[in-house]
């Protein structure tokens, strides 16, 4: 197991999961959550291409050239 430290500031959010965990700073709360909800709603735009018979290589405008 690794280690590290980090510094917490009063009103920081502290989230944690079984991937990890990060700090929030309470000064960019709402930047993160609005981050958060654009890639939400981004990926289940992304999903609902998918079902709809899209490929992820259409979707992500790759490029097939060999």
């Amino acid at each position: 197991m690794v280690v590290r430290r980090a510094e917490v500031a009063p009103g920081d959010w502290v989230v944690a999961d079984a991937d990890g965990v990060v700090i929030v700073p309470a000064g960019t709360l709402d930047s993160v959550i609005s981050a958060g909800r654009a890639r939400a709603d981004k990926e289940a735009t992304m999903f609902e291409e998918l079902q709809a018979g899209r490929t992820t290589v259409e979707l992500l405008g790759l490029d097939t050239a060999p």
